[in-house]
């Protein structure tokens, strides 16, 4: 949150409200993700994407004491609030910004990441600001006014015992995106926006390694680094819609080793990708084996599980943390997604009197939270999540 963000105005802005001011007055722009008059959204979101931000600002307003909503006769400034910009108490800054991380991120807002999709499109999908976590809803929003599409977005955990730290980031549509996102953050810089601790890395741009490792780690001013930009992208968007034409048409996709090799060369290149694979559970028990491809993972899992059983002596974990390693540098673990979210094993024995054989019941989760299971154990999935999680080692297979 921003030293400014004491006032009403500036609060709500910090808070993934895309609002304006003229005078006293506070109003919801047409920018912000809103229904029309029938009820129904303006584009179709996936489900739980669809509040609009109208709906989820009158809550926020009721439990800081500050009145509602009123519509007015602008297609620009539809909403006006019924409170006038003011500084706001100690406690209604901890209510707006004390919301507790979202469940359903905005994954949701997977674009084409084609380049003829992107010059055709002058900004982002909006996103309702209930799906986005508190301190990332105005970089995603920012990065979208701009015409950078983004997927995905977390504000950042501090270390957990099995998930370890979570970095602050947002995933970027595709190479142009991330590319026209590397030209937004040298445009903040040369306006002296200072985020030393923002960076893009591969297709994210996200809070770099060694702040998320660091025993001084401020996650706190790192958050307020992702507002501070989100803040100056959204305030500039037209500007740098219109610098993002010209530069859309000189931008060329670079191309990758591969592809500029023929067949025959990757074919005789291509080789067996082994990884080293850690299962561990809460109490930090862990079993590892080597893998070569996806069918070798779920046998592998299997019979790691099943050991599981034997050694431990009672019943299967309730919950496996998967993470992996180059075979070579077996000690460097990373999880198996390039955003850093854990995949996760929900094991649990079937009793054998039901099956002629006593089997493992195993169910792949990208997140340990609830109504999160997949429908079938994805083995392709969690494989194609190291692939992400090691993409150098991918270029010819």
């Amino acid at each position: 949150m921003s030293d400014l963000s004491t006032l009403l105005s500036s609060a709500l802005l910090d808070r993934g409200f895309l609002i304006e001011t003229n005078g006293q007055d506070i109003y919801l722009t047409d920018n912000a993700f809103l229904r029309d008059d029938h009820g129904g959204s303006r584009r179709r979101q996936q489900v739980g994407h669809d509040q609009a931000d109208s709906e989820f600002l009158r809550e926020m307003l009721a439990q800081l004491d500050l009145g509602g909503l009123k519509k007015t006769p602008s297609t620009s400034l539809p909403l006006r609030l019924e409170a006038v910009d003011q500084c706001l108490a100690p406690w209604q800054v901890a209510k707006l910004f004390g919301s507790w991380h979202v469940q359903r991120e905005s994954g949701g807002n997977l674009i084409d990441a084609r380049p003829s999709n992107f010059k055709r499109r002058a900004h982002g999908q909006k996103i309702s600001v209930a799906v986005l976590d508190t301190h990332i809803a105005l970089l995603v929003k920012g990065l979208s006014a701009a015409g950078c599409f983004t997927y995905s977005a977390c504000e950042g955990h501090e270390n957990h015992a099995v998930t370890g730290a979570l970095p602050l980031h947002v995933g970027l549509v595709g190479q142009i995106n991330t590319a026209w996102a590397l030209q937004l953050l040298a445009d903040a810089k040369r306006a002296g926006i200072i985020t030393p601790d923002l960076s893009i890395q591969g297709d994210m741009l996200r809070e770099s390694q060694a702040s998320v490792e660091s025993e001084q780690r401020d996650l706190g001013k790192v958050r307020n680094q992702a507002i501070t930009l989100g803040r100056y992208l959204y305030i500039h968007r037209l500007r740098l819609r219109s610098e993002r034409l010209l530069w859309a048409v000189q931008y060329q996709p670079p191309i990758s080793q591969a592809a500029d090799k023929t067949g025959e060369l990757r074919l005789a290149e291509k080789k067996t990708r082994r990884f080293r694979v850690r299962l561990s559970d809460a109490d930090d028990y862990a079993i590892e084996f080597t893998v070569d491809n996806y069918k070798t993972l779920e046998a592998e899992c299997r019979k790691a599980l099943q050991a599981w059983l034997v050694l431990r002596r009672d019943s299967a974990p309730a919950h496996v943390s998967v993470r992996a390693a180059k075979l070579e540098t077996p000690h460097v673990w990373k999880t198996p997604w390039g955003d850093s979210k854990p995949v996760w094993l929900k094991v649990s024995p079937l009793k054998a009197q039901q099956h002629e054989i006593s089997e493992l019941k195993i169910l792949t989760r990208r997140r340990a939270k609830s109504k999160s299971d997949s429908v079938e154990t994805s083995w392709l999935g969690l494989w194609m999540g190291i692939r992400e999680a090691f993409p150098e080692d991918f270029l010819t297979s």
